[in-house]
């Protein structure tokens, strides 16, 4: 029995021990579900939309461990190996000592207000939240989170903070955080301080970059210094950030009053390489002003009002721009730039066959719109600009000064197309007045002045097209004093691309000397010229020609990188007199040249390129048919030859050229003329034969040269042989003087400014010959019936010479005088008593009858004479 009551005790202390056990077990599960469930609802009171915890794990002494917890309907909110530690009276209290969450993983949303979204849980940045912000905690510290923070307008930032510590007081909470934040733009690291108010309202956020660096996604590495910060109690935001990179330096200080969706402050920023902006802008710059950052309605807009910027060495296609300054306005989004300011720059632009230096242009007001799409740019009036030197295929000018450019109408002056990388420009150059220096080649110099025409410029182009730009131009004039040239009426149009020019059609309509009497008369000029692919050769053709279209010369050709080539063609030119004359051509010799008749043609080739002797290589073909002029007192009629050409310039003919004379009257009828010539240099004429038929025999010259570059009276001694005594008597313009015989002599001609004169000339007879003068009206000073009148009038009837001479000088355009001095008889007169004859045939035939004993003899010869007449019978001739 006793047995028995003992066995039922130890069972009764059996069943005690397994129900406290049991109680023991069901209580320590029921605590883990308990909590599970008191945090979830505290969670969901809070505001997060939806809560689930997992393996939350009650350890004595540690206190309790959650695995995981998961906030929001789509996990937005993962917290993960959670401990949360406290002892008895925090749990009677209701609150824990510490709270180490070792990793969050959240993706948080900020509205256009500012304030936080997470989990369906809401944050204001300003005044106190919509719901309490008390944690039952003192500590919180997270080893790391990773928040995907959404930002309206400026795309999403991921953000990772490490070694996050919150402290909570009754007087709020403190906290800190290491943040590693990564954006499109830029991915930085600090330091977070943050202080909430004990009702969970945000006092103070500043995030310290003293520790901080940048680094862009283009790769551009840099060092941020500076802080921001958000004083909610004062409703500030402030930020005095510095970057300081390897090429560009900026410094930034901004604030703004929280609720007006708006900040001010000024930038500063400098930097040696603006690829950083664009590859465009390779160079160094700077840039300064006030701005304000207005996002109230929208995406940020940025508008900086006292704006300046300058750039240097900015390298483009074809250009480069050494300076380049801006003041004004700037007004900027994502989407869109508007720029409203004075714009100055200088530049240099190298082009195929052009240069120019010391580019510089002055725009006072510009205004320039860019969106993703587009740049636009304007201008209010004239842009002023001046060139200091161009260089045109060796050919340099300037300077070009005051030059106005100006937009048509309301139109932009240029338009960028970004998204094909396309543009336009129209232009307009009003016609102003110029003065500058021109300089050759070979450096030689002069000065041009006048007005230049109106240019309209309409230029498009692409990256993948390249360029193309038409000039037009109206109506401009140049002076040029040094070679007393006036060119007016210069119109047409250029078109040229990046390669080069592509066409042109210009009219110069007036090209005329200055001189009192110009050698040619006014000309008009026409070229057109059009390239011609795929060998990118220019072929153009030009003409000049004067008013009456009486010269008219023509050039064809192309011309491409290694050189090029022109016909030269001089359509016949005739002249009639009274009709077209020389005058109409070369108004300087119309009074040289008078009586012109006859055509003159020309035809010839320029060839220029590296490959040319000089780098220009020229010849040519004259042609004169039936030529007839007169000057200087001389008549040429039936000019005829072909002259060859070797070079255009210098002058240089090809040797033994030739040209024919049918007559030339110069005193005296030289006919059947022929020169044989060679110009050299354009300075060294060589006569190798000069020649002229002269009453009967031959008028030549032995070979000579003259220097064309030493102007001076030049001798040219003419050699007669041959010639007829009578022809020349009738030359002497004694009526009824004529001989038998021939002469031979020399001829000294002197050609001078003045004209042709000759002097000491000399024929001389080669053998004996006879004089007879029987004139049809006998002179009056031979019609007396005194002694030696009678003696004069019988000796010239027929006077037997053995000795006789010519001797003539005079101006060919004035007089002259014939000298004739004679040695013989007259078988009929005196018995053939010797004679000595001296008289002038240009005036009275005064003189001299002496004897061949020479001068006062006479008396004798007059004692012979009466006696011969005392036995002569009555009826005889007198």
């Amino acid at each position: 029995m006793a047995q028995s009551a003992r066995k039922r005790i130890y069972r009764a202390a059996l069943w005690a021990v397994a129900c406290l056990c049991l109680f023991l077990v069901a209580g320590f599960l029921a605590s883990s579900f308990l909590l599970r469930m008191g945090l979830t609802q505290a969670l969901l009171r809070a505001g997060f939309e939806q809560v689930d915890i997992q393996r939350v794990q009650i350890q004595w002494g540690e206190g309790v461990r959650i695995g995981r917890i998961a906030l929001g309907r789509a996990d937005e909110a993962l917290l993960f190996d959670s401990t949360a530690r406290f002892d008895l009276s925090d749990i009677l209290e209701g609150r824990v000592q510490s709270l180490d969450i070792r990793r969050i993983q959240a993706d948080v949303a900020a509205d256009a207000e500012g304030s936080l979204n997470v989990a369906g849980y809401h944050l204001a940045m300003q005044g106190q939240s919509d719901q309490p912000f008390f944690l039952p905690l003192d500590r919180l510290t997270i080893g790391t989170a990773h928040i995907a923070l959404s930002l309206t307008g400026t795309g999403p930032v991921e953000v990772t903070v490490d070694d996050a510590a919150l402290e909570q007081t009754v007087k709020g909470t403190h906290l800190t955080a290491a943040i590693h934040a990564k954006h499109d733009l830029a991915v930085i690291e600090g330091g977070l301080l943050a202080n909430l108010s004990p009702t969970g309202a945000l006092q103070t956020l500043r995030f310290d970059l003293a520790q901080g660096a940048m680094q862009a996604q283009d790769g551009v590495e840099g060092r941020v210094e500076g802080w921001a910060m958000l004083d909610v109690p004062h409703s500030r935001i402030e930020a005095d950030l510095r970057l300081d990179a390897p090429s560009a330096h900026a410094t930034l200080r901004v604030s703004n009053k929280v609720g007006e969706q708006k900040a001010t402050g000024r930038l500063e920023a400098t930097s040696t390489d603006l690829a950083l902006l664009s590859p465009m802008l390779a160079g160094a710059g700077e840039m300064a002003g006030e701005f304000v950052l207005d996002w109230a309605e929208g995406p940020p807009t940025a508008s900086m009002d006292t704006l300046s910027a300058q750039l240097r060495d900015l390298g483009f296609e074809g250009m480069h721009i050494p300076f380049l300054s801006y003041e004004g306005r700037m007004v900027g989004s994502q989407q869109d730039l508007r720029l409203d300011g004075a714009l100055m720059l200088d530049a240099e632009a190298v082009l195929p066959d052009l240069r120019l230096d010391g580019l510089h242009l002055d725009a006072p007001a510009i205004a320039i719109e860019a969106n993703r799409h587009s740049l636009r740019l304007w201008h209010e009036g004239c842009m002023v600009g001046r060139i200091t030197q161009m260089d045109v295929s060796g050919y340099k000018a300037g300077p070009l000064q005051d030059m106005c450019f100006k937009t048509q109408g309301s139109d932009p002056l240029l338009v960028w197309d970004l998204d094909d990388q396309s543009g336009r420009l129209d232009m307009i150059v009003p016609s102003h007045a110029f003065a500058l220096d021109v300089q050759n080649k070979a450096g030689k110099s002069q000065s041009l002045e006048g007005t230049l025409p109106q240019i309209i410029v309409a230029a498009n182009g692409s990256v993948k097209n390249g360029l193309t730009a038409s000039i037009d131009l109206f109506d401009g004039q140049v002076i040029s004093d040094d070679v007393a040239l006036v060119a007016s009426g210069l119109s047409g149009q250029v078109v040229v691309t990046d390669k080069g020019l592509q066409s042109a059609a210009l009219t110069l309509e007036k090209l005329a000397s200055l001189d009192p009497m110009p050698v040619w008369a006014p000309v008009s000029l026409e070229v057109k010229a059009e390239s011609k692919e795929p060998d990118e050769f220019l072929v153009f053709e030009a003409w000049i020609s004067d008013i009456l279209g009486l010269f008219v010369l023509e050039a064809k050709g192309q011309s491409g990188s290694e050189g090029g080539a022109a016909h030269l063609t001089l359509y016949p030119v005739k002249f009639l007199p009274d009709v077209a004359e020389i005058g109409d051509i070369a108004p300087a010799y119309a009074d040289v040249l008078t009586n012109v008749s006859g055509q003159f043609e020309f035809a010839g080739d320029v060839v220029w390129g590296r490959k040319e002797a000089g780098g220009v290589r020229s010849n040519g073909h004259v042609s004169l048919t039936d030529v007839a002029f007169e000057t200087s007192g001389m008549a040429v009629s039936g000019l005829n030859g072909e002259i060859a050409l070797r070079s255009l310039w210098p002058l240089d003919t090809a040797p033994d050229q030739r040209l024919t004379i049918d007559q030339l009257m110069a005193g005296v009828l030289l006919q059947k003329g022929e020169a044989v010539f060679q110009l050299t240099d354009n300075t060294q004429l060589s006569i190798s034969d000069l020649h002229f038929s002269l009453a009967g025999g031959r008028l030549y010259t032995d070979s000579f040269i003259m220097d064309l570059s030493r102007p001076g009276d030049l001798v040219v001694v003419l050699n007669a042989e041959g010639v007829r005594v009578t022809e020349v008597m009738m030359m002497g313009g004694v009526d009824g003087l004529t001989g038998d015989g021939l002469l031979n002599g020399r001829v000294p001609v002197t050609l001078a400014a003045g004209g042709l004169k000759v002097e000491d000339a000399r024929l001389e007879a080669t053998d004996n010959g006879v004089l007879r003068y029987n004139p049809g009206d006998v002179p009056g000073f031979l019609q007396g019936e005194d002694m030696r009148s009678q003696m004069l009038r019988q000796a010239l009837q027929n006077f037997h010479y053995n000795v006789l001479s010519l001797s003539f000088a005079g101006d060919f355009a004035g007089s002259q005088s014939m000298q004739l001095a004679a040695r013989g008889a007259n078988p009929d007169f005196l018995d053939g008593h010797p004679i000595e004859l001296n008289f002038n045939l240009q005036g009275a035939l005064v003189g001299a009858v002496e004897s061949a004993m020479g001068a006062g003899r006479s008396q004798s010869l007059e004692s012979l004479f009466k006696r011969a007449q005392k036995d002569k019978p009555a009826d005889s001739p007198q």
